[in-house]
């Protein structure tokens, strides 16, 4: 960036021409605008102060480049979930009685922020603005969440929801609503019209059997509907969720604040989309000139998110803080997920989070022995280089993992941030397999490369030669070893496959 240089001799004339007058006072250099100024935008010319109608140009051009660029990084939670919500309705999520269920689990067919292929997934989408009060039935044993169209937390559902896990029903409230609870239903409250609800849910048929035969979501209005409901399975089925990274990206947004309610943004957000022409009730059409500076401001804001998310700055972002050159990370910075420090927004933690992931609940972020889930996330090498699709990679994890449950170890798309896909209909790895090849200490290694190791099927992760992937473990079920850092994960290590087994 070039140094802003002040012409101080052009200052000291501007502000010796006042000094000759009886009223004149004393101005301060810093509140003088130079007649010349050096950017990086270029030169900026003032003739006392007045801009020239190149600098006004100039000016005006970073304005809006600045403001669209912002509306990519503070807007980018609305259209990642606003993109979940159409891949939904694309598949037939279209009612209130319909929901995704992903009963032979997510694969990579599925392009879904970091999903896994360990839980069954129960996610859908209800509109309270074409359907008013919805009723959730929740069956037991599940645990889940309520998303506004904010990405914000609105309640938990199940094991630590207000059915603690015995099941139960909860009434989604339109904006506003005033009127009675459904009886017998825990009231759901939130600013927009349409809301997201996800479960997670271990187990085979049985729990399967039991999802179908007790979850249900209706409009109040229409009890009838409630035997009538809609799963639509999703499993083996092309989807995608994920937000636009070049100018179709503000169309997006464009279409969420078209149709929400405006208490689901902030006035501070919805200034900044009106400020590059995106206003409830106003058609969103930009000119050449604006075309221009949006494709540059979400070029510049998606390399933003990039950045944030493989080499993060900040403080808080470590699985291991007292290991510096540990390339093991967290989805939730501080495991805050409020992004939020006495007041004030943690901007980067937010895009660090957004950006790759989905769905807000403080479950994700506590650290109870033996309950929740805990993930250990890596993105680049620990030399700090990207990892390569084309080269043989081990992860060795050491025995007896201290886990409740089970851990799997998932294979991710660098570009999509979604399940790489390969010929591996789930690329990814768990502790439940009956095919993983152990060492004789109980310890095993899990293998990434472009082609299977000998002997090590079982443990083989496919990659991509000329692609680039990253990795989540996740511990369902951590104990007090895990949380306390004493049982630590290795660090990723390339190596020769002439070196297996030696």
């Amino acid at each position: 960036m070039k140094k802003i240089i002040f012409s101080t001799l052009l200052l000291s004339s501007s502000l010796l021409a006042n000094a000759q007058y009886k009223m004149s006072t004393d101005i301060p250099e810093s509140v003088i605008t130079p007649d010349k100024i050096e950017t990086s935008e270029g030169e900026l010319n003032f003739f006392d102060g007045v801009p020239s109608k190149e600098t006004v140009e100039t000016a005006y051009n970073f304005m809006d480049k600045s403001r669209a660029y912002t509306a990519f990084m503070d807007g980018m939670k609305y259209a990642s979930i606003w993109s979940l919500y159409k891949g939904h309705y694309k598949m037939g999520n279209t009612t209130a009685n319909s929901t995704l269920i992903f009963d032979g689990m997510m694969d990579s067919k599925s392009l879904f922020l970091t999903a896994n292929t360990s839980t069954m997934y129960v996610t859908g989408f209800v509109d309270t603005k074409r359907d008013g009060v919805v009723i959730i039935e929740i069956p037991d044993g599940a645990l889940g969440f309520v998303n506004d169209m904010s990405f914000n937390y609105i309640c938990d559902l199940g094991m630590i929801g207000r059915d603690k896990g015995k099941g139960g029903k909860y009434a989604i409230l339109p904006v506003g609503y005033e009127g009675e609870i459904p009886e017998g239903c825990f009231p759901v409250y939130s600013k927009s019209h349409i809301n997201w609800v996800l479960l997670r849910m271990n187990g085979g048929q049985k729990t399967i059997d039991n999802v179908i035969a007790k979850y249900r979501s209706y409009p109040a209005s229409q009890p009838e509907l409630r035997d009538d409901m809609n799963f639509i399975h999703a499993t083996g089925k092309e989807m995608n969720t994920i937000h636009s990274n070049n100018i179709e990206f503000y169309n997006e947004i464009n279409e969420m604040v078209q149709y929400e309610s405006t208490s689901t943004f902030d006035a501070e957000i919805l200034g900044t989309f009106r400020s590059i022409g995106i206003e409830k009730g106003v058609e969103f059409n930009p000119d050449k000139r604006m075309v221009g500076i949006l494709n540059e401001a979400v070029a510049l804001g998606n390399a933003s998110a990039r950045s944030i998310v493989w080499y993060p700055r900040r403080e808080g972002v470590n699985l291991y803080e007292d290991d510096p050159n540990s390339s093991w990370r967290m989805g939730f910075a501080d495991r805050d997920v409020f992004f939020n420090d006495q007041g004030a927004v943690k901007k980067e933690a937010r895009d660090m989070f957004h950006y790759p992931y989905t769905g807000i609940t403080p479950a994700m972020a506590m650290q109870i022995a033996g309950k929740g889930s805990d993930y250990g996330i890596s993105y680049v090498a620990k030399d700090g280089v990207a990892y390569d699709g084309s080269k043989t990679y081990v992860l060795h994890i050491d025995a007896d993992v201290p886990t409740a449950r089970f851990w799997a170890v998932t294979l991710y798309d660098t570009q999509t941030r979604s399940m790489i896909q390969t010929n591996q209909v789930h690329p990814s790895l768990d502790s439940n397999k009956k095919d993983l090849v152990y060492n004789e200490d109980g310890s095993i290694d899990i293998y990434f490369s472009p082609e299977p190791i000998e002997g090590k099927e079982g443990n083989w992760l496919q990659t991509i030669p000329g692609k680039s992937w990253f990795t989540i473990f996740r511990n369902y079920g951590p104990e007090q070893e895990w949380i306390d850092g004493k049982w630590r994960l290795n660090e990723i290590e390339e190596i020769s496959t002439l070196d297996i087994g030696k």
